[in-house]
């Protein structure tokens, strides 16, 4: 089952990643649950909902390329179809290099799979 759920997971991140690399928020966020839930405790911020994640997403944009290496990722099955994606990153800030921890819930709806929570924290 954990072949699965990396499989639909590298899917996720290769769709981010294009979407994020063109520039387009709007994109990335649509790959969220429409009711989805992103906690970033680097920036005590939280986000409901799409249109909230793609303004999260617009100023991650803007603070420019953090250059995200990752580290592995360890994959959780909540039922056929749930799972949890917990990944540890590093990335460069200004000249700072930070560890990232991700945590993600996965939830199947209809035939696709979107993201219906995130946290991230350091």
């Amino acid at each position: 089952m954990t072949d699965k759920f990396q499989a639909i997971f590298e899917a996720f991140e290769k769709q981010t990643e294009a979407a994020l690399t063109k520039g387009d928020a709007t994109a990335a966020a649509a790959l969220y649950n429409e009711h989805a839930v992103v906690v970033d405790c680097t920036e005590s911020k939280h986000f409901y909902g799409r249109t909230e994640i793609r303004g999260m997403l617009e100023a991650f944009l803007k603070q420019g390329d953090p250059e995200p290496k990752k580290i592995g990722t360890n994959f959780f099955a909540v039922d056929e179809n749930r799972f949890l994606a917990d990944s540890t990153l590093e990335t460069k800030h200004f000249m700072m290099t930070h560890k990232v921890l991700i945590q993600q819930l996965f939830q199947k709806k209809g035939v696709l799979w979107k993201c219906v929570y995130e946290n991230i924290s350091v």
